[in-house]
């Protein structure tokens, strides 16, 4: 199952002059030059507002043309402290993350190689448990539009204890991504799809298929800004909600508050994100 989990962790990835690993660290280098512009604090609250916990803290850097290009996120988990440096490309893809628990020890490493024209070529990814390296190589694959878009991406994988693994995603000829499948060892793990009205997001619908299978589903309105999500599990062969969020935002587009409802025990809980 952790191999499952993990599989569909990396192939969710959205990444993209040379044929070499050290590029990634060369780009990474310059962007360690930018200074940070904007720091969120993710704090959990009870209805009424008053500070419960601190959960995570954002720092963000951005480009000359406000392109958001590294995130060093620190959470605070049950077993301790956890910090992530994300580093994004110029279209805000993802192309390196790194994952240091609190001792500063790095636990988990995803790195990228490009081609000429920056699309993404191998990734690896390094899960680093109990002393051992567990690692997951990635082969991109594009099948292109008569205009040069991307019209299909495949991504396999290779690792000893996987077998008939990939992910596939589909765009229309305009860029816009219709839907994601990741196959584990030949079976379907988790399908994803977009839909849009007038070029605009609108409405995107997760299917995990484990044990138990989890459908969630996306709501956006424009700029792609995410206003609720709605979880449904089976029973009697039935899709029941069992959860909604809801994401409020401040007139900037920044988002201010989410409020978690789970429909099972009544419980909610709230998350207010504070720009320092």
């Amino acid at each position: 199952m952790r191999l499952i989990l993990y599989l569909i962790a990396c192939l969710l990835l959205t990444a993209c002059n040379a044929n070499e690993w050290s590029d990634s660290q060369k780009m990474k280098e310059e962007i360690d030059l930018l200074p940070f512009s904007k720091t969120m604090l993710e704090i959990e609250t009870d209805s009424s507002g008053n500070t419960l916990d601190t959960l995570a803290v954002d720092s963000f850097k951005y480009d000359e043309k406000g392109q958001k290009r590294f995130q060093k996120r620190t959470e605070t988990l049950r077993i301790g402290k956890r910090r992530l440096e994300v580093y994004f490309l110029e279209d805000e893809d993802l192309f390196s993350r790194e994952i240091f628990e609190e001792g500063g020890q790095s636990i988990s490493l995803f790195e990228t190689k490009l081609d000429g024209d920056g699309k993404l070529l191998e990734a690896i990814q390094i899960e680093k448990r109990l002393g051992s390296n567990d690692t997951l190589f990635m082969n991109y694959t594009y099948d292109r539009y008569p205009n040069g878009n991307v019209k299909t991406l495949t991504i396999t994988t290779a690792h000893p204890e996987i077998k008939g693994s990939f992910s596939k995603r589909a765009y229309d000829e305009f860029k816009k991504l219709l839907y994601e499948v990741v196959i584990y060892e030949g079976d379907t793990t988790s399908f994803q799809t977009w839909e849009y009205e007038d070029t605009q997001l609108v409405k995107s619908v997760f299917i995990y298929y484990g044990l138990d299978t989890i459908q969630t589903i996306y709501h956006f309105k424009s700029r792609k800004v995410l206003t609720q999500s709605e979880q449904f599990e089976i029973y009697a062969g039935k899709y029941i909600k069992s959860m909604e969020t809801h994401y409020t935002y401040d007139q900037e587009g920044e988002r201010t508050q989410s409020v978690e409802k789970d429909l099972k025990t009544g419980e909610s809980t709230y998350i207010q994100y504070l720009k320092q």
